[in-house]
């Protein structure tokens, strides 16, 4: 809840009047001189508290705005989301809260590693010596590829 401060804040120039009128001023001056001098510190005194809260209540609303650009943007910890312009590399299919998210597929040979933060790519089959191609019906001049009946190529094992 932010701090709002009283309409009207007391003024102190009314105890100095009461000072005056208490006749201290004639028969104790070093009292007089220490009762005046107090109303005059706790004056600015009150004067700087004011002003810090209005500090303060200027970082709450800085912090309350930050807060809500983080819950309209749905980004940040536990918002399910991120910022609608950003790019995202994810291990699982998170279209629906990243729109603009790619995942991240390892392929033939290829495994990931995950630990402390930190994904490894370890990749094994020894290179170019092992490959796959598209099989093909070997018809002369162009052969013709096969595919499974559904449109899908079908794959061999191939090594140079």
């Amino acid at each position: 809840m932010v701090f709002v401060p009283p309409k009207r804040l007391p003024t102190l120039q009314d105890l100095k009047q009461t000072l005056a009128n208490s006749k201290t001023q004639t028969s104790d001056k070093s009292l007089y001189q220490t009762i005046f001098q107090l109303i005059d510190r706790i004056s600015v005194s009150r004067d700087i508290i004011v002003g810090d809260t209005t500090i303060v209540d200027n970082s709450l609303n800085d912090i309350n705005t930050i807060i809500n650009n983080i819950i309209t943007n749905n980004i940040g910890p536990g918002g399910g989301g991120g910022s609608s312009t950003a790019s995202f590399l994810t291990a699982n299919n998170e279209l629906a809260t990243l729109p603009n998210s790619l995942r991240l597929v390892a392929g033939l040979n290829i495994t990931f590693v995950d630990g402390g933060g930190i994904r490894t790519i370890n990749a094994t089959g020894g290179g170019i010596s092992s490959d796959y191609v598209v099989m093909s019906d070997g018809a002369a001049p162009i052969p013709e590829p096969v595919d499974d009946g559904f449109g899908d190529f079908i794959y061999v094992s191939y090594t140079p």
